[in-house]
């Protein structure tokens, strides 16, 4: 749960550029917003695992577990090299399904089921460096964060930073994003957590292109203790429109301790206004 928490923050951090279709699906770029514009984007995922990672690392089978996030942001240029966003989201847990149960569809009973809101975020993102020349631009993201446990629906008062640059060749480019949150104050389940995502993308042409990404999260929890999770993400990033850009990518956990081995459907839409 702690993760699609962490990757609930992450896709809400990874607001997209303005010019070219340069953007990852999780992975941040240092591009800010257009002076004076606003931009809806609006993000879904949907987990399933049924395998997990215990805390050696090890592969043990579990109970069947979907999960769906739903995120959405509203983003204001507030200069050329700055920009606001304000983000949240919900979380739903649809089911744990007995393994052998699983083609009958039954669930379980129980306290099986939950959900509600995930974290409420206000970002200002300051790229502090841009040449276009050498195609290499650099920023810094932060700000407060109201982080809720969908699971007790008590929160904590954080802050979360991050890192981006992004180094583009010709019609390639690289995205590279290192982040932190970290706790302040609140009565909810505290955790802190840093990762590092890297993404690779190539224009097929100006409207279309294929992404790769690396993803690692480390978050150490009160009640959880540590989980680590290493993923990649593939898919398509294309803007069919000047004002629309359209995402969709596959997430696959590879590795981790203390966490879930799942599969997980992106998508991810976004209107300039």
């Amino acid at each position: 749960m702690l993760l699609r928490i962490v990757l609930a923050i992450l896709l809400i951090s990874a607001t997209w550029a303005q010019t070219g279709v340069r953007d990852k699906i999780v992975t941040a770029d240092p591009d800010p917003r257009s002076p004076g514009s606003f931009e809806l984007q609006l993000n879904y995922l949907s987990s399933q695992s049924q395998s997990a990672f215990d805390d050696f690392s090890q592969v043990t089978t579990g109970q069947i577990q979907r999960e769906q996030l739903y995120v959405g942001s509203l983003g204001y240029g507030l200069s050329q090299d700055l920009d606001l966003t304000l983000t949240s989201g919900a979380s739903q847990l649809l089911s744990v399904i007995d393994p052998d149960r699983a083609q009958t569809g039954r669930f379980l009973g129980g306290p099986r089921r939950g959900g509600g809101l995930v974290d409420l975020e206000l970002d200002l993102r300051w790229r502090f460096y841009n040449d276009s020349e050498q195609g290499l631009a650099m920023a810094v993201v932060g700000g407060p964060t109201l982080a809720n446990d969908v699971k007790t629906n008590q929160g904590f008062v954080g802050g979360d930073i991050a890192f981006v640059l992004r180094q583009d060749w010709g019609p390639a480019s690289l995205n590279w994003e290192s982040y932190a949150l970290f706790p302040l104050a609140g009565p909810g389940q505290r955790f802190s957590a840093q990762g590092t995502n890297l993404g690779l993308g190539y224009q097929l042409n100006s409207q279309l292109q294929p992404v790769v990404e690396l993803n690692y999260a480390r978050i150490q929890s009160s009640s959880e203790g540590l989980v680590q999770s290493l993923a990649t993400t593939v898919g398509l990033v294309a803007q069919p429109w000047e004002w629309c850009k359209l995402s969709l990518g596959w997430q696959q956990t590879l590795w981790g301790t203390n966490t879930e081995k799942a599969g997980s459907l992106i998508g991810g839409l976004s209107f300039s206004l």
